[in-house]
């Protein structure tokens, strides 16, 4: 797991001043780039609602260790912020379990600020169907030259069963 920033003031002020502006983070089912810069995102995931599952199979399992094949995608758009042009950073995500623990750790990304906006998509084909709950899609980003990673979104996945009641997931 990388290591991110944790003064929330320290965070702010650093991010704010030396790295481009998240604008958008978010998961869907599929995500359109065009040529003329549009993009189009279809299908938001803010939850999954997967068959039941047999008893008992959630008892000697690890978060994550049971995954259903969903092709799902997350899309950033970074603003450049004044001295960031032709600037290199890096983009990361990373979904972590109800407990807290990564399941799906993600794979930098490398993107240069040389435009007024950057477009990232990163596509995924599973989605962890144990446990049921809210799941946190985190967003996280570095320069290039830096160890370590700021957060700078997150956004909540719910996980749930088909004719299950969840107490972590009713009403929302």
């Amino acid at each position: 797991m990388p290591s991110v920033k944790s003064d929330k003031t320290e965070i702010r002020n650093w991010y704010w001043d030396e790295m481009p502006k998240l604008s958008i983070f978010v998961p869907c089912e599929r995500v359109i780039l065009g040529n003329d810069g549009s993009v189009s995102l279809i299908g938001l995931v803010n939850q999954l609602t997967f068959p039941p599952l047999p008893p008992n199979i959630h008892q000697n399992l690890s978060p994550g260790n049971i995954a259903a094949p969903v092709k799902w995608a997350v899309f950033a758009q970074f603003h450049r912020e004044q001295g960031d042009i032709q600037k290199r950073f890096l983009f990361q995500t990373e979904l972590r379990a109800p407990s807290g623990v990564p399941v799906i750790p993600g794979q930098p990304q490398l993107f240069l600020m040389k435009e007024n906006t950057v477009n990232l998509n990163i596509l995924f084909p599973f989605f962890p169907m144990v446990p049921a709950g809210i799941y946190d899609l985190m967003a996280m980003v570095k320069g290039d030259q830096e160890k370590q990673w700021t957060e700078v979104g997150r956004f909540p996945i719910v996980v749930a069963y088909a004719g299950a009641v969840n107490p972590t997931t009713k009403g929302l």
